[in-house]
């Protein structure tokens, strides 16, 4: 199928299919000050050093962005190339060397630079892109600086994968010869083998005589290739690993599992105790002190790290959860998705019953529970609907003698919610979790309700009713209709589904006084309500 970048034979073509006219793309290559175009900063590099990127203003970065687009659908990434391609990663690209007797690492050095005018103007008008000569140059121009790919536009990474297309599929041969995995991320060679030293290819590895295992060089093959495509390797950051020492693909451990290294958790947990300790505002000036004025919020870069640390190690880890939870109760509007770990039923109740409470007033009793940010979450009748601002008693009868006062937060008397902050200098309290997940259900899914219904009578504490879903929810929220009849006292209480995710609230009971009129209390209010009702909250005490 021909494309349509193939389709254009004149650079008017062009100019259309990008949405312009001709005369404004060629104003930026025949400009001689083509970097006013384009702002450049430096970053950190890990090895030492800085990293010189050139971003492209916004008029030039929307047409590299379009042509990216163009370039995309001519491109068709081989198996071995994992960086810049959708759906493949860094995680994706560690995965072939897991478990293996030698990871060997080889980097190009100055990879876009490598990448010239002349060489991007002679692939895309070559097979297999065959894109007509006026077509060709007028990319190179528009997506060359100083003759060269800048690194940080959009055109740079497909066109690099385009350029590397002939390399990967060499390596990859060579590396089918010699019982190896190959993998390229960008920059980043991989081998790994299984097989002993001396059955490791010379023509892949070189391995310095007397050094052990720890000293090797790369091998006439691979260097050949290497040259031959246009590259040169950067022998400082060529290294080879055994599995007796730490193996890393770009920035991950392979030894027996892809994983996140360890100095990566506990910078993150110490960004994360330089937030509980000092405050949001001291943190972020320690930040800005090591990565610079633009180095984003604090909190959103710990949060990125844990995501970060999250898609390779998985919700499941016991690594990541613990440093997830951690957040979640610094109290910055992002949360994190944890694994809501639950028992089997007969712990459950031991499980459940720090994490719900009783609150009483003068006038009423009800039930409660506490959620991340240390809110007690319980209805707006069960405190007052005028109480904002008022103090009420609140306490775990199943785990503790300890009785606190909690302040009312915040109350919506139409939603029946209330909002409570317990007073105590505890910040550690056993909360549920409601995760990130549209809150509908379907009939005949089960659900635990959970509350003190007629506490302080000799029913006693803590119940657990299973229960049935009647109908079909919406994921906006409003009630849900059960098979089981809720009673006074159990109002506030929480609902959790089978993996003990919150999914609701017990918004009131049924007195069962026999002359009070009878009122269909087999319903709870879902808990999209009570989640919209905690960002109000929080947008408030922003907004202070």
């Amino acid at each position: 199928m021909i494309n349509a970048l193939q389709l254009c034979n004149h650079v008017e073509d062009f100019a259309e299919l990008l949405g312009t006219k001709y005369s404004k793309i060629a104003h930026y290559y025949y400009n001689k000050n083509i970097r006013n175009y384009y702002v450049t900063f430096y970053v950190p590099k890990k090895s030492g050093g800085v990293r010189e990127i050139s971003a492209p203003k916004a008029q030039l970065k929307n047409l590299q962005s379009k042509i990216a687009t163009l370039l995309l659908t001519l491109y068709n990434p081989v198996s071995a190339a994992h960086g810049f391609v959708q759906g493949r990663s860094i995680l994706s690209n560690a995965k072939p060397h897991v478990r293996k007797k030698y990871v060997f690492n080889v980097d190009i050095q100055d990879f876009f630079g490598s990448i010239t005018f002349p060489r991007v103007y002679g692939l895309l008008k070559s097979p297999p892109y065959n894109i007509a000569e006026p077509i060709a140059a007028t990319i190179a121009h528009l997506c060359t600086l100083n003759g060269a790919l800048p690194q940080g536009a959009p055109t740079s990474p497909v066109l690099s994968n385009m350029i590397c297309k002939n390399l990967d599929r060499q390596l990859h041969k060579l590396a089918i010869n010699n019982r190896a995995s190959y993998s390229r991320y960008a920059d980043d060679i991989t081998f790994s083998f299984s097989d002993p030293k001396d059955f490791v290819s010379e023509g892949i590895v070189s391995f310095s005589t007397g050094n052990g295992n720890y000293s090797a060089g790369i091998g006439t093959e691979l260097n050949r290739i290497i040259a031959d495509n246009g590259f040169k390797p950067n022998p400082v950051k060529t290294r080879l690993q055994d599995r007796y020492e730490r193996q890393v693909v770009t920035g991950l451990v392979v030894n027996k599992k892809v994983n996140v290294p360890r100095e990566f958790i506990r910078k993150t947990c110490a960004m994360m105790h330089s937030i509980e300790q000092y405050g949001l505002d001291a943190a972020q000036i320690k930040l800005a002190s090591k990565l610079g004025e633009g180095c984003g919020a604090v909190e959103n870069v710990v949060y990125g790290r844990i995501l970060f640390i999250k898609s390779v190690v998985g919700v499941d880890s016991q690594v990541y959860n613990r440093v997830a939870l951690r957040f979640n109760k610094l109290g910055v509007k992002k949360k994190v998705p944890v694994k809501n770990v639950v028992p089997t039923d007969k712990k459950f109740a031991e499980w459940a019953a720090p994490r719900c409470w009783v609150i009483e007033t003068d006038d009423s009793q009800g039930s409660g529970f506490m959620v991340a940010g240390n809110y007690l979450i319980t209805c707006a009748h069960v405190v007052g609907a005028k109480s904002r601002g008022t103090k009420v008693v609140a306490y775990r009868p199943d785990v503790s003698t300890e009785v606190c006062e909690a302040l009312v937060c915040y109350v919506e008397p139409i939603e029946d919610v209330a909002i409570l902050k317990v007073c105590s200098d505890r910040n550690d309290y056993e909360e549920f979790h409601y995760g990130h997940r549209p809150y509908s259900l379907h009939v005949s899914e089960r659900v635990k309700i959970l509350g003190f219904p007629q506490y302080g009578s000799a029913t006693g504490g803590l119940k657990i009713n299973s229960a049935k879903v009647l109908s079909n929810t919406q994921p906006t929220g409003g009630l849900v209709y059960i098979d089981k009849e809720l009673y006074s006292g159990n109002s506030g209480g929480p609902v959790v589904d089978e993996a003990g995710l919150l999914v609701g609230m017990v918004s009131k009971g049924n007195s069962m006084h026999i002359e009070q009129p009878y009122i269909n209390h087999s319903a709870f209010t879902s808990f999209a309500k009570v989640e919209a009702c905690l960002a109000s909250l929080e947008k408030e005490m922003a907004a202070i």
